[in-house]
């Protein structure tokens, strides 16, 4: 996470206010053949956060993989549904709470995690598994709260309003669910469980939708709830029974080309493609606050920052960001928070990075102090950096 070179570069362009209230999206271009090494972002970034996650006892210790993190109220909840097949919740100072695993397929149990989401109109923490086609509830402090039947299988899903939940199925799973003949990729269920089907009325929009995937689909900001999906070009705005192109997003070089979605429909299409073409492409990860957007994109096989100052209009472009002030290089980031961006590091990886400083008594607080106290099988910290937003 440090870097030494930097190349400041900054590319200055139009961005116009989104209109997509009237169905009109926002078009953001990006000068992708101007890519630079590192940028040096001090005077976007408010603070940087340390939270170690203690280890107290067997039962607290982590695997080194955060499929998803979620920073809510005063509590880190923390999923591993490939290796640990957990959901670990810590207090906002890393102190453990409590852990629930994949337990059985009795009431109460699950054998599988394929997908948590916190609810909250509810306050409570909702773990579903297409084995036993349930949702299991669970408070913020991990007690099991209850559970119910599920007539849909999905991979994940975001509280919309007061009334609405909106569900994503990644594989296309509920064929038949719908009587029409069609899978539905985004559907809404409202508090009586009616289910609202989501399709956009542009057909090549459709397309894009189909079958493509990301872990982390979801963003909410404003009010809005926003779906950004791996190999698309465009973010989506999203309610509860309909979904807007929000921003389009126009790369200057390899840009997806039209009718791609038409002529590769299959995952392992899509990929094979944009593989060979060496296009450029979201990578499902998006941020949006008051001041900033920021996207995650891939090209010619690297992952790619792209953040919009929408206040002075400056776009930054760049394989890796980086503080002056800490002499810290940020790459690009796996997840987004509400307040910015953050990293969750492996132990052994962190005690290096202090360890290979330069100077380390410049480093954020607290971070030569967790280092000299860390061993190289504890479990990870999370390093977290908030934006401005004004």
């Amino acid at each position: 996470m440090y870097l030494i070179a930097v190349n400041a570069i900054f590319i200055f362009f139009i961005f116009g206010c989104s209109n997509s209230q009237n169905g009109i999206a926002t078009h953001i271009n990006i000068d992708n053949a101007n890519i630079a090494d590192n940028l040096i972002v001090d005077n976007i970034i408010s603070s940087v956060e340390l939270i170690p996650l203690k280890n107290t006892s067997a039962e607290s210790m982590l695997s080194e993989v955060a499929i998803k993190t979620f920073f809510y109220k005063d509590r880190i909840i923390i999923v591993d549904y490939i290796f640990g097949k957990y959901v670990s919740i810590f207090d906002d100072h890393g102190n453990f709470i409590s852990k629930i695993k994949i337990s059985g397929e009795g009431p109460g149990e699950f054998s599988e995690i394929r997908s948590v989401s916190i609810n909250s109109n509810k306050n409570q923490i909702e773990i579903f598994s297409a084995n036993e086609k349930k949702e299991v509830f669970y408070s913020l402090s991990g007690v099991f709260l209850d559970e119910r039947s599920s007539q849909f299988i999905f991979d994940d899903k975001i509280v919309i309003d007061q009334k609405n939940q909106l569900f994503f199925a990644m594989y296309l799973a509920n064929l038949g669910l719908f009587k029409d003949g069609n899978c539905y990729e985004l559907f809404s269920v409202d508090e009586d469980d009616a289910i609202n089907r989501i399709k956009p009325t542009d057909q090549q929009v459709a397309r894009k939708l189909g079958d493509t995937r990301t872990p982390n689909p979801f963003f909410k900001y404003n009010g809005m709830v926003f779906f950004c999906k791996t190999f698309l070009d465009t973010i989506f705005s999203v309610e509860d029974e309909k979904i807007e192109p929000e921003y389009i997003i126009d790369f200057k070089e390899r840009a997806i080309p039209n009718g791609f979605w038409q002529r590769n429909q299959k995952y392992s299409e899509k990929q094979e493609a944009v593989d060979s073409e060496n296009f450029a492409y979201l990578m499902g990860r998006f941020f949006e606050n008051d001041r900033f957007l920021s996207i995650i994109y891939s090209y010619n096989g690297k992952s790619t920052w792209f953040i919009l100052d929408k206040k002075t209009q400056q776009q930054i472009n760049s394989l890796s960001i980086r503080m002056e002030k800490y002499d810290l290089n940020f790459p690009p980031p796996f997840q987004f928070s509400e307040e910015g961006f953050f990293y969750y590091v492996s132990a052994r990886e962190f005690k290096k990075l202090v360890q290979d400083h330069p100077n380390p008594k410049i480093l954020p607080p607290h971070f030569k102090e967790v280092a000299e106290e860390l061993d190289d099988d504890d479990n990870p910290v999370i390093v977290k950096v908030n934006l401005i937003d004004h």
